[in-house]
Parts: C-alpha cells; sequence; structure tokens
C-alpha cells in the first residue's frame, strides 16, 4: 500500500540503507526497475519466483551466489570485508520448507564466510508468538 511504501522509503533515508531485501512484494517483476528508482537504489535481483526482491546501492558489490524459490544469497562486499546475506521468504507448508532447510545447509558447508540470515521462515517456536485466526498446532511449524 501507498502508507507502507512511504514508511519504507523514510526507512532508507533516515537509516541510510545501502542494501534491502523485500518478501513477497506483491508486484510483477516487471515493475522491478521502476521500484529500483522509486526507491533511490542503482541495483536489484528478483529470485526465481520473484516472492524475494533484493536492492543494493553501488558503495558495496553484490553478486547473487545461490537462489531457489525460497531464499535468495549473496556475497556482499562492503569496505574490504566480504559477508554472506541469505534472504528467506519460507514456504507455508513444513513438507515445502524442508527443501530450504536442506538448501541453506548446503549454502553453509560451500561458504565460509560471516552469515546473515534474514526474512520470514513462516514458522514459530513458541504458540505466544502467533496472533489471531485458527489455533497453531506446533507439528506444523
Amino acid at each position: 500500500s501507498g502508507g507502507a511504501f512511504d514508511r519504507l522509503k523514510q526507512i532508507i533515508r533516515l537509516q541510510n540503507l545501502s542494501f534491502i531485501a523485500i518478501s513477497e512484494p506483491f508486484h510483477k517483476v516487471d515493475h522491478l526497475d521502476k521500484f529500483i528508482s522509486m526507491l533511490g537504489y542503482d541495483n536489484a535481483h528478483a529470485n526465481i519466483n520473484s516472492q524475494i526482491w533484493i536492492f543494493w546501492n553501488n558503495d558495496l558489490n553484490c553478486n547473487v551466489v545461490e537462489e531457489s524459490d525460497q531464499q535468495v544469497t549473496c556475497i556482499i562486499e562492503w569496505m574490504g570485508t566480504n559477508i554472506l546475506v541469505t534472504s528467506v521468504y519460507a514456504k507455508c507448508d513444513v513438507g515445502l520448507r524442508e527443501h530450504l532447510w536442506n538448501n541453506l545447509r548446503d549454502i553453509s558447508q560451500n561458504y565460509k564466510l560471516p552469515w546473515y540470515i534474514v526474512g520470514d521462515f513462516n514458522c514459530i517456536i513458541d504458540t505466544s508468538e502467533k496472533q489471531g485466526g485458527n489455533l497453531h498446532r506446533m507439528s506444523k511449524s
């Protein structure tokens, strides 16, 4: 919505963010270039099913090294330091999420860098984290 988009632009500006990830953007990937401009970034990438969009500025190097329908992983070089960043938007179905966990395990074995994993894993540790809707069975997490 317009209000959420305006708040995002304000956060980017106030925090001077050189990299962001957006899960479930609710826009077609055809609009990605428009969002690069509207958000004030230099570059962007959408994962293979366009459910995760990442944006970054030219003050850092971002190289996408792994991606699936539930994650996009890049090596970011900033001020002479390399870090691995994985942005996640996990499937709600526990069986489909298993593919993500296997993928993350493989990434952990293939890269020996400081690693940030961020995003929406669509699971909870405790029922107190759940608000609204139907009761949650922990076996689904």
